[in-house]
């Protein structure tokens, strides 16, 4: 894979690299991909917390109903039309 960074970043790849802060330039990019992807997972988590909240909420005031599972079941089955 061949990858094009601003002036700007490649710049400060560069001295990264210079600095020891990485040992060549391929593994300043990986890390900064890791970073990447450790910020979105913690937004997904995040997300999921802030829906888990709200249930609980949910649940702490009340606003809660029985489910009947096989009545769900039995929906989703006809939906799929399978038994």
């Amino acid at each position: 894979m061949t990858v094009t960074l601003p002036a700007d970043l490649q710049a400060f790849v560069d001295e990264q690299v210079a600095n020891g802060n990485a040992a060549e330039v391929d593994a300043a990019v990986a890390e900064a991909v890791r970073v990447l992807q450790r910020k979105k997972d913690e937004e997904k988590l995040a997300w999921l917390r802030a829906a888990a909240q709200l249930g609980l909420d949910d649940i702490a005031a009340g606003r809660v109903a029985p489910l009947d599972v096989k009545a769900i079941l039995a929906d989703v089955l006809a939906k799929r039309g399978t038994r």
